[in-house]
């Protein structure tokens, strides 16, 4: 999103934008920057600011009257919660294959007696 603010121009990049959107942004302001000065709305100079999503500053928040911080969804990073599910994942099979080796202690009640519950009485012969 472009925002002409008169003595700035902002280029916003939402989270959701594709690399080429992103990489394109900027380049889409200096053709509208320079649109406007053919035109001669005024100097070709002026400031181009790329604004990030959820990194938005108070002087190109300020441009718009219903803003609200409070609002706003929370920052939402994909590779962070792919890192999250992946450790999740290896918690839940560290803690089954460790509980699972816990819970089944064999013992070897004599020299081909192999019992699999250390719980288990040994068999009377």
């Amino acid at each position: 999103m472009l925002l002409d603010a008169g003595s700035v121009i902002y280029v916003w990049v939402g989270g959701g934008a594709s690399p080429n959107e992103r990489r394109r942004a900027p380049e889409l302001a200096e053709q509208y920057a320079d649109a406007v000065a053919r035109r001669g709305g005024r100097p070709r100079e002026i400031p181009i600011v790329q604004v990030a999503a959820g990194h938005e500053p108070v002087h190109f928040k300020a441009h718009f009257h219903g803003w609200s911080d409070e609002k706003a969804d929370p920052f939402y990073d994909p590779y962070e919660a792919k890192l999250r599910a992946i450790k999740d994942v290896r918690r839940a099979r560290a803690s089954t294959v460790h509980g699972a080796s816990a819970a089944v202690q064999p013992r070897c009640e004599s020299d081909d007696t192999l019992t699999a519950d250390s719980s288990e009485q040994p068999a009377s012969r």
